[in-house]
């Protein structure tokens, strides 16, 4: 049946004009884009769309997520959706609906806005999928006889049925995480919601002074008119919404912040350079992942606790010199001073009792995960000598540390406290007649202890934050742009050049803590379709060339191919399309979580009943059949650390499963069947040689 196409589907881009669309939509939405040029390959196949959209993102300089939307919740998503690109289906063609801010304003492809209903908008992206299913729920509703009144509520009903299992994939673009933090906050509107807070603030604190004078005004005079003291209920009305208001807004600003920080924290570790981790070993960086918890509070609280305490502090200053107090104005200054002589105290023993924590973090986890080994071969009487004395170091930093802090919280507002009203002391005593200056220094004073003690807690906070800013420095450092590559080479497929898969030319790498490189020019040839066994002794360099092939380390000269482009044209993600690997048993885990996930982390694209039923087959076929009975779950079962348990042979194959669901054109196996026995080891082999396109294994000769 032919359908008219409506306005949604009119006003969309076509998909020969995506890259121009891409641009224009980022443009719109304030993400800054590259000014790069991005023409689309003709005939592109469909299926291929959704990489080139991720792919030609990135050369933008943006990331495009791609998001997975339910049927049933099409329409609240449409609603709260912007800068998000969105498929519609026709019988012409597919088009993309340009969602620019929420509420269905659409970019249109004659680059105007348009503000569409979100009824209309939802029945263009499902008009495809629904024409089938409503012929026949058309007919149905016919055949019984159902009233014109009542078949909107049971089409809509009928067709909910039919369709729950349906997911709409659509694209969000955002800035990488890698972006620097003033990007990310003007895209996101951060920066005028901060002010907006801060306006607040300052509102509230400009409120509250005002109370206090007209109120102090009416008590110094001695008497309280009707109308001033309607009108300080009214000032003292006004504080808690504005309070509310500011806390509200400081909250969301504090939850996305905190968000990017966690994301930025993420990227950074999963960029970490192998040899870093391998050196600093699992409690130095366990120690310095707890710090950034801590951060984030700290960091959010912290700052906006200082701003604030800075804004009484200048009202305080403005309120004695308002009084004619300029000794308690200078005093006032001069305690300035002292508060950051007593921070930078708090901060050097501070950063001393963090350095002793971390040591002793480090220290506990490698003994946690050699208990055995010291159980079996340590002296028992020998086996806590060193915990002892790192204790032992660790509390007498952390009674330095305690009163440095008892002074940073409690000396400096309760100091200031003191040292005001004795230096207020001789003009109280010297007053005659007006008080009023005196009323208002004293109020002055008040006001600013006030203020040191939000700045005393806030310092105590952005101390404690930068302490662990300095531990997480490693990890932020090694944040940076993934390889992009070409989106015509990276979303190709691999069919066309399989004929040589992998080329490897005079491949040189060498570590950056020795001299002598580990390989030599290394030169390697697979063609399509090929099984190759890579023998040699251990530590002859078998696992670095693994490394190399799959990109985790760069070779220091030489050239690596995959069907006949280098990594930089195929990019990371292309990279990894190509060529997958099931690293050494010591550096493959498995992650605590449902076992098909363990199976599928690696796979693109939505999750359906395709893939699970696939990493079932596989599953059976490497001899996990047995495993998957006993689990209550079956595929859906807890495995890792805090889960079920899997023996060593176990896992084996999980990692080898897992390289192969990843369906790319290599996979290397690096010693993955060194834990199997034989018999067990022919069936994963079968497995292996039945679905691997092209097999490279590493193995001890």
């Amino acid at each position: 049946m032919n359908r008219a196409p409506n306005r949604a589907w009119v006003i969309a881009w076509p998909f020969e004009r995506i890259g121009e669309a891409i641009t224009a939509l980022a443009r719109r939405g304030g993400l800054d884009p590259l000014p790069k040029d991005l023409p689309v390959p003709p005939h592109l196949p469909s299926q291929a769309h959704g990489d080139w959209i991720e792919a030609s993102a990135q050369i933008l300089g943006i990331e495009a997520e791609r998001v997975e939307t339910p049927y049933a919740e099409l329409e609240s998503y449409i609603a709260s959706s912007r800068i998000v690109l969105i498929p519609v289906a026709h019988s012409e063609g597919t088009r993309y609906l340009l969602m620019v801010r929420s509420g269905g304003v659409v970019l249109g492809a004659d680059r105007e806005l348009h503000t569409l209903p979100i009824s209309e908008i939802r029945a263009a992206i499902c008009a495809e999928s629904e024409a089938e299913p409503l012929e026949r729920i058309e007919a149905f509703l016919e055949s019984v006889g159902i009233e014109q009144k009542a078949r909107v509520a049971a089409r809509r009903a009928m067709l909910a049925e039919q369709l729950g299992a349906m997911k709409i994939s659509s694209w969000m673009l955002r800035l990488p995480i890698e972006a620097p933090f003033r990007r990310l906050a003007a895209s996101g509107g951060q920066g005028p919601r901060l002010m907006k807070a801060l306006g607040a603030h300052a509102a509230f604190l400009a409120i509250y002074l005002l109370s206090w004078v007209v109120i102090g005004q009416a008590a110094l005079q001695g008497r309280l008119d009707r109308g001033w003291l309607w009108a300080w209920i009214l000032l003292l009305m006004t504080l808690p919404p504005i309070r509310m208001a500011a806390i509200r807004m400081q909250a969301r600003v504090a939850v996305t912040l905190g968000s990017w920080l966690r994301q930025r924290l993420m990227a950074g570790a999963l960029q970490l350079d192998p040899e870093s981790v391998l050196a600093e070993g699992a409690g130095q960086l366990l120690g310095r992942a707890i710090e950034s918890d801590s951060l984030e509070t700290l960091v959010l609280s912290g700052g906006f606790t200082g701003v604030i305490a800075l804004m009484e502090l200048s009202a305080a200053a403005a309120v004695l010199i308002a009084s004619g107090a300029w000794g308690l104005t200078a005093l006032l200054a001069a305690w300035c001073a002292v508060c950051a002589l007593i921070c930078m105290r708090y901060l050097k023993r501070a950063r001393r009792w963090t350095s002793l924590r971390l040591d002793m973090t480090h220290s506990l986890v490698e003994r946690m995960v050699g208990h055995r080994t010291r159980l079996a071969q340590e002296r028992p009487e020998q086996r806590h000598e060193d915990e002892d004395q790192e204790l032992d170091r660790y509390l007498d930093s952390s009674i330095i540390r305690d009163r440095a802090e008892a002074a940073l919280l409690s000396a400096i507002p309760q100091g200031w406290l003191i040292a005001g009203l004795l230096a207020m002391a001789p003009a109280f005593l010297a007053a005659q007649g007006n008080v009023t200056p005196l009323a208002v220094g004293i109020g002055g004073i008040f006001l600013a202890q006030r203020a040191f003690k939000r700045l005393s807690a806030a310092a105590w906070q952005m101390v404690d934050a930068r302490i662990a800013w300095e531990q997480l420095t490693p990890l932020m450092a090694e944040i940076g742009p993934s390889l992009k590559g070409s989106p015509v080479f990276a979303v190709a497929t691999s069919a066309s050049r399989d004929e040589v898969p992998l080329e490897a030319q005079e491949l040189v790498f060498r570590y950056p803590t020795r001299d002598e490189p580990v390989l030599r020019r290394c030169s390697l040839r697979i063609s399509a379709g090929e099984r190759v066994l890579m023998g040699g002794s251990s530590g002859g360099g078998k696992s670095t060339f693994v490394s190399l092939l799959t990109g985790i380390r760069q070779s220091s000269a030489g050239l690596l191919l995959a069907g006949g482009l280098d990594r930089h044209t195929l990019g990371a993600d292309g990279w990894r399309r190509r060529i997958v690997a099931a690293p050494q048993f010591h550096l493959n885990h498995v992650i605590t979580g449902p076992l098909f996930f363990n199976l599928l982390m690696g796979r693109r694209g939505a999750i359906g009943e395709a893939e699970m039923q696939e990493a079932l087959e596989i599953c059976r076929e490497m001899g996990l059949g047995d495993l998957l009975e006993r689990m209550p779950g079956g595929l859906f079962q807890m495995v890792g650390e805090t889960g079920w348990q899997l023996s060593q042979g176990e896992r084996s194959r999980v990692f080898i499963a897992r390289a192969l669901l990843q369906d790319a054109s290599l996979v290397v196996l690096d010693e993955s069947l060194a834990a199997l026995d034989p018999e067990t080891m022919q069936r994963a082999l079968d497995c292996v040689l039945s679905r691997a396109k092209t097999l490279l294994v590493i193995a001890h000769p």
